[in-house]
């Protein structure tokens, strides 16, 4: 089921068919580190299905999104709760041969068009590793602003804390 298009992309709720396209999006090494430092998938073990899987649990907030012309999965993308009323939090992963393309800055600002649409939110947060200035950059040309705070400061996977008003 398609939640919401842009011009070259449709994000919609995961398929069990998707499961190839998945575990091949996530046994890249550098996606896996610059989305939380996980080891890659090295085979559709019990790791591979239980995560695959707890795709379809009750939860809204999950997106994959498939490139309108030819069909591929190409990336994922979460919306999240905060603890903050009002507030969402977006976050993404677009596969590593998608890189490049606009298609992050893409699909983010669809998703945040979704979210006002329904008025969902008054404020949208996202986090980058500071290591990922790729996915700075993306959060940034969408105008979210740096808040000072970062996430696990001191660490291999400190972050900045983004925020936008919508």
């Amino acid at each position: 089921m398609t939640v919401f298009e842009t011009e070259r992309l449709l994000a919609r709720r995961p398929r069990l068919s998707d499961a190839d396209a998945f575990f091949d999006m996530f046994t890249d090494a550098q996606t896996c580190r610059d989305d939380g430092g996980y080891p890659p998938y090295t085979q559709k073990d019990e790791t591979f299905l239980r995560d695959f899987d707890s795709l379809f649990e009750d939860y809204d907030g999950r997106f994959f999104l498939e490139e309108k012309q030819g069909g591929q999965l190409i990336g994922v993308m979460h919306l999240m709760p905060t603890d903050v009323p009002r507030r969402l939090e977006i976050g993404y992963v677009i596969h590593r041969a998608y890189r490049n393309r606009g298609y992050a800055t893409e699909a983010a600002g669809g998703l945040m068009r979704w979210i006002r649409q329904r008025d969902m939110a008054d404020e949208i947060s996202a986090s980058a590793y500071l290591f990922n200035g790729a996915s700075q950059r993306v959060i940034e040309k969408l105008g979210f602003v740096p808040t000072g705070e970062t996430e696990a400061p001191g660490t291999e996977y400190a972050a900045r804390v983004y925020r936008k008003l919508l």
